[in-house]
């Protein structure tokens, strides 16, 4: 279980997901982006907060 609230517990959670099913090294830059998106698009932000925060 990873302690926080809101986007970084569920970020957290997928980055445990992928750790735990030693997946890692098959995890490219743009598969990272894009799940980190997707999981904060699950805990509410909005396109526009999510994309500031991406960059």
């Amino acid at each position: 279980m990873v302690e926080g609230h809101g986007a970084d517990a569920a970020v957290g959670e997928g980055v445990l997901t992928c750790l735990d099913a030693d997946v890692f090294g098959a995890i490219t830059s743009h598969t990272w982006r894009r799940t980190v998106a997707t999981r904060l698009h699950h805990v509410g932000l909005s396109a526009c907060a999510i994309a500031d925060h991406l960059g």
